[in-house]
Formats: C-alpha cells, sequence, structure tokens
C-alpha cells in the first residue's frame, strides 16, 4: 500500500497535537512576596525593590503595584538582600532573607520619609517585624527545609558506600519516621536513600524530587538515585501534607532536594572518617572485641 508524503506529514502533526509530551514541573524555586507601606499604612506604589543573592551575585528587580504588593517568583535557595526604594523615602534594606527550596517567603515593609538618614538597614534575623522563612502564607502546604547550616553542621555518619543524608537528616523532620527496606533493598539502602514513612503514610506514598525532577524507585519505594552527599547538597524540604497541584503524585509526602549551583568564592573541604574496633572496649562479655572498621575520605 502506497502513502502519500503529505498524508503521511498530516498525521505526524495530529499525532504530535493529539499526543503532547508532558514536562515534569520545576518545583524547587520559590516566591518571595510583600507589601510597600508608609508610617500611615498607606500603600507606596511603584517603589523599586531590588533583590540581590549574596552567594552568586544574581540579581532581579520589580516594581510595586498601586496596593503596594511585589512578587518576585522562581527564586533559588540561598541567602538574598533586598532593597526598596522610592522618591522622597529612605532607602529601605532588608539582609539576610533565606529562601528556602519550595517555601514561598513574603516580608513587609515600611518606608519613612527622608529628611536626614539616607537609608534603613536591618537584619532579617535580628528583628521580630522581619520573618521571612518561617511560615509560608501564600499556601496551606505544611512545609519544614532542612537548610544548609543544618547539612553542613549535623553529624552524618559514613559507611563504605559513602555518606547518605537522607538517612539520618530527614528524621528530623516531625512526623517522618524510617521504615524497614524488604528484599534486596537493604544491601543498598545507605547509597539510595532510607525508605520513610510521612505522618504514618504507606512509604511507597512519598515522592522524592532532585533539582525539580522525577526521582523515585517504585520497585522499593525510595530515592532512585542517591541524593547529593552533604559537601554538595544546599538544602532539602519536605512537605508533609495539604501540597500544591505542582507537587502531586503521592498521598504521603514530597522530598525535594537541591544541589549546591557554586557562588563567587572557591571553596573546598578535606574529610577522613575512620572506624576501627581498635579504639572500642571489649564487651563485658565479649572473649573478642568484634571486628568493626570503616575507612573512607573524600
Amino acid at each position: 500500500m502506497f502513502y502519500h508524503p503529505r498524508r503521511l506529514l498530516l498525521a505526524f502533526i495530529l499525532c504530535a497535537l493529539v499526543c503532547p509530551l508532558t514536562v515534569p514541573a520545576q518545583v524547587t524555586t520559590s516566591n518571595l512576596s510583600g507589601t510597600v507601606m508608609d508610617e500611615r499604612d498607606a500603600a507606596v506604589a511603584g517603589a523599586r525593590i531590588t533583590l540581590l543573592n549574596t552567594a552568586t551575585g544574581f540579581q532581579r528587580e520589580t516594581l510595586t503595584n498601586s496596593n503596594g504588593y511585589f512578587i518576585i517568583s522562581l527564586l533559588e535557595p540561598g541567602n538574598y538582600t533586598l532593597i526598596a526604594e522610592t522618591p522622597g523615602f529612605s532607602a529601605y534594606t532588608v539582609n539576610d532573607i533565606t529562601i528556602n527550596a519550595s517555601i514561598n517567603a513574603s516580608v513587609e515593609i515600611i518606608l519613612r520619609p527622608k529628611p536626614i538618614h539616607e537609608e534603613v538597614t536591618i537584619q532579617a534575623s535580628d528583628s521580630a517585624s522581619i520573618e521571612t522563612n518561617r511560615i509560608d502564607i501564600t499556601n496551606a502546604a505544611v512545609k519544614y527545609s532542612v537548610s544548609n547550616e543544618q547539612v553542613i553542621s549535623l553529624p552524618v555518619l559514613t559507611t563504605t558506600l559513602g555518606r547518605n543524608t537522607l538517612g539520618v537528616l530527614s528524621f528530623l523532620i516531625p512526623g517522618v519516621m524510617p521504615s524497614s527496606p524488604v528484599g534486596s533493598a537493604q544491601a543498598d539502602s545507605n547509597r539510595r536513600g532510607n525508605q520513610m514513612s510521612i505522618n504514618g503514610s504507606r512509604s511507597s506514598s512519598v515522592a522524592f524530587n532532585l533539582e525539580g525532577g522525577d526521582n523515585n524507585d517504585h520497585e522499593f519505594s525510595r530515592s532512585a538515585s542517591p541524593f547529593p552527599n552533604p559537601d554538595a547538597l544546599q538544602e532539602f524540604t519536605i512537605v508533609t501534607s495539604s501540597y500544591q497541584a505542582d507537587l502531586g503524585r503521592s498521598s504521603g509526602g514530597i522530598v525535594n532536594a537541591v544541589a549546591k549551583s557554586g557562588t563567587t568564592e572557591i571553596k573546598g573541604n578535606l574529610r577522613y572518617f575512620l572506624i576501627n574496633e581498635a579504639f572500642n572496649a571489649r564487651g563485658f562479655f565479649d572473649t573478642d572485641k568484634p571486628r568493626d572498621r570503616v575507612s573512607t575520605f573524600g
């Protein structure tokens, strides 16, 4: 049977329109929103908002609308500095704004007239009136972030297979409990990430995302590939309930991990982890000290 080339081309175009390719949503970025008011609680329209990533130098700008509201979307996790400026008012600077993965932040700014002082600078972490990373008021999802400070400061024991962040730090989150791997999953659970239960859900109901992409091993209900080791991991967020449609798939919870993207400075470290029975005391009922050895470096 002979098919005309034009008919084949038309059939291909119709198939592409009817069966579009699906692209997974990027869920590791966050939004920063807020309002700019004056001392009389009147909205300040047209104020210029500048947001600077202190580590990478990345900068975003926007203007407030007629209600004094602004939003800056698709921000990578990290520390930022915000500057609000408008004619007739002192510049307002907020340092140390922490943007966590998948957790939207908000800030309220009150501008003051500019008689003498040109600039007002505060620390977000030192002011009770500036809270940018405690509660996400833009939706009802319950989220917990394990920040980069916790990742690099809290101990993550190593094995012959390396260091597994999910095997330790994820269980700092309320409601997150380890699940026992089954079958062959027991052998390499440290390499790929332990199974977990969130708020009593099945381990198969937990989804793992890495850099916004699907990272699920459906056979063993765990992360398909190892999460970055603590030196390369920026942070991860666990969404435990009431999450939005862009995080859909699993009813138990979502684990979002973000790797470090680098900074304008050169950084590095050297580590060595040693376990040997020579350093251990012999048990009271043991005739010999059991062999227990791990030696890794990086």
